[in-house]
């Protein structure tokens, strides 16, 4: 199943925490390198089956909805306190996201400003005014 309702295209975090795939916040995944499900169709297995041999459909793998369930909302590495998202102002306006660990990116510091000091015990999702970027 194509998996578009569930993420945006680009989300790095949730492939790397559900599937080990561009895992650049060090996720322990849910499910990573599976291969093809089991009970796969015959006409599937047969087209998609042959991708995977030769290399072309990297990171296949597959996940139950019972695994998905159990997951805690809360999953996240020890150093990963969030993940930071802007745009910028100008058009055409570009939305930025950073992963962001207990050390704030100095790039992201500069596009956003300083964030709140009790950030790290929030609960929600926070946001605040920081300059204008280009």
């Amino acid at each position: 199943m194509d998996l578009w309702p569930l993420y945006d295209e680009t989300d790095y975090a949730a492939f790397g925490c559900l599937f080990g795939v561009r895992n650049y916040a060090g996720f322990q995944p849910l499910a990573p390198d599976r291969g093809l499900p089991v009970d796969l169709s015959s006409g599937t297995r047969s087209q998609l089956g042959s991708w995977v041999a030769a290399g072309d459909l990297y990171g296949a793998t597959w996940v139950s909805w019972a695994e998905l369930a159990s997951m805690g909302r809360a999953t996240a590495p020890d150093h990963f306190i969030g993940r930071l998202t802007w745009c910028t102002k100008s058009l055409p306006s570009i939305l930025h996201q950073q992963l962001v660990s207990d050390s704030w990116p100095s790039e992201a510091l500069s596009a956003v400003g300083a964030p709140p000091a009790d950030l790290r015990s929030a609960t929600r999702r926070d946001a605040w005014s920081g300059p204008p970027t280009k």
